[in-house]
C-alpha cells in the first residue's frame, strides 16, 4: 500500500491527484469552529501534500503534526514549505492503524497474552474487514478475532457508508460465529 501512495506522489503533480484541494477551507473552518488555543496539538492525519499545515501556521499554531502512510507525500509537502517552518512540525510516515495496532497487542500482554499467540492480518481498508474475518472464522484455528481499522471522515457520505457497512458486516460475522460454536 505505502509503495502505491510512494508511486503515485512521485509520478503526478499535485493538479493530478484528484483529491488535491489547493485551498483546505473546509478544514479550515471546521478548525476555526473548535476555538482552539494557539497551543491546541493538531494532526493532519492522511495528510498527503495538502497546504492545511501552511495554513495553520500562519494562523500561529504551535504544535502541527502531519501523518500520511507516502513518505514520498510528506517530502513534497515539506519541500512546499519554508524549511524553519518546515522544522515546527512533527512529520510522521506511518500508517495510522500501525498505534491501534500497537495498542491492542500491549492490551493483549497485559492481561497475559502472548505474542507469539498472535496472528496479525492486514487488510486494505475497513470496508474488507468483514469477508476478512469470516475467512478466518473459517479456518477454525483461532479463539478470538479483533479488529481494527480507521475512517477518515471527510466532505461526502462515504465515511458513513463504509463506517456502517463494517460495524454491520462485523456484527453479523460475529453472531454467525456465535451460532456455529
Amino acid at each position: 500500500m505505502q509503495q502505491h501512495w510512494d508511486r503515485t506522489y512521485a509520478e503526478k503533480s499535485l493538479e493530478e491527484l484528484g483529491w488535491y484541494e489547493p485551498d483546505p477551507e473546509p478544514s479550515l473552518a471546521l478548525i476555526d469552529r473548535c476555538e482552539l488555543s494557539e497551543d491546541a496539538r493538531i494532526i493532519d492525519v492522511g495528510a498527503g501534500a495538502t497546504l492545511l499545515v501552511d495554513q495553520l501556521l500562519d494562523r500561529g499554531y504551535q504544535s502541527l503534526g502531519v501523518l500520511d502512510i507516502s513518505a514520498q507525500a510528506l517530502k513534497v509537502l515539506r519541500e512546499q514549505l519554508d524549511p524553519q517552518r518546515a522544522a515546527r512540525v512533527r512529520w510522521i510516515n506511518a500508517d495510522i492503524t500501525d498505534r491501534l495496532l500497537a495498542g491492542a497487542l500491549a492490551c493483549l500482554e497485559q492481561h497475559g497474552g502472548a505474542r507469539d499467540d498472535v496472528e496479525v492480518v492486514h487488510v486494505p481498508g475497513a470496508w474488507e474487514l468483514p469477508p476478512t474475518a469470516a475467512r478466518i472464522i473459517g479456518l477454525n484455528r483461532h479463539d478470538a478475532i479483533i479488529a481494527l481499522g480507521c475512517v477518515i471522515r471527510g466532505d461526502t457520505p462515504h465515511f458513513d457508508y463504509v463506517c456502517t457497512e463494517a460495524s454491520a458486516g462485523l456484527g453479523a460475522v460475529a453472531r454467525s460465529a456465535s451460532a456455529s460454536r
